[in-house]
Formats: C-alpha cells, sequence, structure tokens
C-alpha cells in the first residue's frame, strides 16, 4: 500500500463508477429488459433513453463533488494532528470519568434497593 497513495486509490474508484455508469447507458442505450405488463423482452426506446440520461445525472454530480472534495482535503501537519489527538484522548478521559462516576453511585444504591439478594 506504500506505493499508491490513498488519493490515487480514490480516483481510481470514482473513475472506475464514472466509466461504468457512463457506459451502461451512454455507449448501449438499447439493452433488453422484460416488460412487467407483457413478459416479454423489449428493447429502449429513445424515451427510456432520455429517462436514463436524467437518472444518471445524480451519480455523475455526487462522483464530481466527490472528487473535488477529495482534492480540496490535505494531511494534517504535526501541529494540527497533536491538537487533534490531544482533544480525542481528553473526550475519552472525560467520557470515561463520567462512567466511573455514575457507576460509583449506581452500585451502593442498586444494593440498597434490591437489598443485597
Amino acid at each position: 500500500m506504500n506505493s499508491i497513495s490513498h488519493k490515487s486509490l480514490l480516483w481510481c474508484c470514482f473513475l472506475v463508477g464514472v466509466w461504468f455508469f457512463s457506459h451502461l447507458f451512454v455507449l448501449h442505450p438499447s439493452f433488453l429488459y422484460i416488460s412487467p405488463s407483457t413478459h416479454r423482452l423489449k428493447t429502449f426506446t429513445a424515451m427510456d433513453s432520455e429517462i436514463a440520461q436524467t437518472a444518471i445525472e445524480g451519480p455523475k454530480q455526487f462522483i464530481k463533488d466527490g472528487v473535488a472534495f477529495i482534492n480540496r482535503c490535505t494531511k494534517p501537519d504535526r501541529k494540527e494532528f497533536l491538537q487533534i489527538t490531544q482533544a480525542v484522548s481528553m473526550g475519552f478521559f472525560i467520557m470515561g470519568v463520567i462512567g466511573f462516576v455514575v457507576k460509583l453511585i449506581h452500585i451502593p444504591i442498586n444494593n440498597i434497593l434490591v437489598g443485597g439478594a
């Protein structure tokens, strides 16, 4: 994994998705399907091809936005990484203290209510 960066791997995934969707509808608009009403084999019409084109616009825009997001992302420098690490560890510590205090209070109250049964 050292020779291929994560950014280039994501690029490859996006390009494969774009290639798949573009070839699925644009280059092969006449693939066959079985009509649910007649249960016979039919081909797509020009209207169906236009519907497919409009249906493909959403995923294309999603991929375009994803590529722009990946290009905008940067790796944090050492100072930013240390700040994030400190914030996360403080959050873990505070949540652990809260859990410990709740458990510390819960055990005696539970013993009083249950009566040591």
